[in-house]
Parts: structure tokens; sequence; C-alpha cells
């Protein structure tokens, strides 16, 4: 499975470090079973939220929730919960 998005973020109060994150892209999915493999593509989407946390003048550590959304044409949508934590460097 593997998603590419184009991705915005926007932050209501820039000073609060508090941000929201959406993009649209492309969502692939292939399986290999038996000797033989499938692969399908279609729309994908992103939605989440974070905060930076500064650290020093120029970085913050940077916790996020994210909701991955794929549709292939294979005939299903998946769904993706994510938490990740990233250093930020301004």
């Amino acid at each position: 499975m593997g998603d590419a998005t184009l991705t915005g973020y926007y932050y209501p109060q820039p000073a609060s470090g508090l941000f929201l994150r959406a993009g649209v892209g492309f969502s692939t999915v292939s399986v290999s079973q038996g000797g033989g493999s499938v692969s399908n593509s279609g729309l994908g989407a992103t939605a989440g939220l974070g905060y930076d946390v500064r650290i020093a003048a120029n970085t913050s550590i940077t916790p996020v929730f994210n909701y991955v959304w794929g549709h292939p044409d294979s005939g299903f949508n998946r769904s993706i919960l994510q938490f990740a934590v990233g250093v930020t460097f301004h």
C-alpha cells in the first residue's frame, strides 16, 4: 500500500503552534499471492492535526495525528490512523 498526497498546512493562530493539515492525491495497493500479483490505484486523501513544541529558537518537536484514506480501484476503501512525532526546523 502507498499514498502520495499534495498536503497543505493551516495554522489558525501561528504563535500557538497548533496546525491542521489536509491533502488529496494518489493511493495504490499491490497484492502478491500464489505466483501472481494484482495492483490497483485510485484516489487518496489525508487529514490531520499537530502541534509544534518549541525546544529551541528554530527547532520544534512535532507530534501529529493523521487520518489517511485510500480508494484504489479494487472495490474497497482503506483507512489508516497514524500518530507520529517529528522534528521540525523553522
